[in-house]
């Protein structure tokens, strides 16, 4: 939890909520996401955008409205950056804190799973001039675009940092550059000599190495093909909240003719939606 929050009092999610019921949602879809939260153990805005009733951009929206603070709109976030030089990316994420830069800077806070009247509350005491809300996923995005070039960095070079073994950079060790250099010279050397039985002798090489394979493929075969089958034993269900959080993409290039029996059979899914769903066509 970021560090400027408070913990979320135990109010009614209904009061807590009214501000979206001047023109954002109605009292009945608020119900719904109430409910629907309370089965998730999630904020009820949070079942709401997950369940795309609410947008995050809307709820931003309002909630800065409510809280009295300014709202980071579109047109602005090309300006949002980190508060400090000094910040690592993953400080931003974790604080969910970022600056609108300009004449007049901002202290920008990424809106998540805070309750509304704890947060009201809670920056009561700052001067409102000086904080805007915009919603978590352009947060990100700004976080993501403003250290691109520490990600990719990071993407390529993290592994060899931390384990450099494990890396496909680490060059090979000069004996087994050596072990190659006197294999090829040896083929070769032989192939000059005699060529036919050069080949047979690779051939049995290679033999030996593939039988051992498709042995091991025989034997799965013949292990699946006369098992005996036992019933499969009832699996307990676990409760929704209990389950760990997991983000699916599926990215789509030119496939427009499938996106909507896509959408349809990700909704099927018996799995409860934390995430915002958006099909995103790039």
């Amino acid at each position: 939890m970021p560090a400027w929050s408070m913990p979320a009092a135990q109010t009614d999610p209904f009061a807590d909520y009214a501000f979206l019921l001047n023109g954002t949602i109605d009292r009945a879809t608020l119900a719904r996401g109430v409910a629907l939260g309370a089965r998730w153990g999630v904020s009820p805005h949070e079942a709401l955008i997950a369940t795309g009733w609410l947008s995050a951009e809307n709820y931003a929206r309002a909630l800065a409205e409510y809280c009295g603070v300014g709202f980071v709109s579109p047109e602005q976030r090309h300006r949002l950056v980190p508060p400090s030089r000094a910040l690592r990316p993953r400080d931003c994420l974790r604080t969910g804190v970022l600056k609108l830069g300009g004449l007049r800077s901002r202290a920008v806070l990424a809106v998540d799973n805070r309750n509304p009247t704890t947060l009201k509350f809670a920056l009561s005491g700052f001067d409102a001039r000086t904080l805007a809300f915009a919603p978590q996923p352009a947060v990100r995005s700004a976080i993501c675009r403003h250290f691109e070039h520490a990600f990719k960095a990071h993407a390529s070079e993290g592994l060899h940092r931390r384990d450099p073994e494990r890396s496909a950079k680490t060059p090979l060790p000069r004996w087994m550059l050596g072990a190659i250099a006197l294999i090829a010279v040896a083929a070769a050397t032989g192939l000059a000599l005699s060529f036919t039985d050069t080949v047979r002798a690779l051939s049995l090489l290679m033999a030996a190495v593939f039988l051992p394979i498709a042995g091991l493929r025989v034997a799965a075969l013949w292990y699946f093909a006369f098992r005996r089958e036992r019933p499969p034993e009832p699996i307990p269900r676990v409760p929704d909240t209990a389950l760990p959080v997991y983000t699916l993409l599926v990215p789509l290039l030119r496939e427009a003719a499938v996106v909507r029996r896509l959408t349809e059979a990700l909704k099927r899914l018996d799995y409860p939606a934390l995430g915002s769903k958006r099909t995103k066509a790039i």
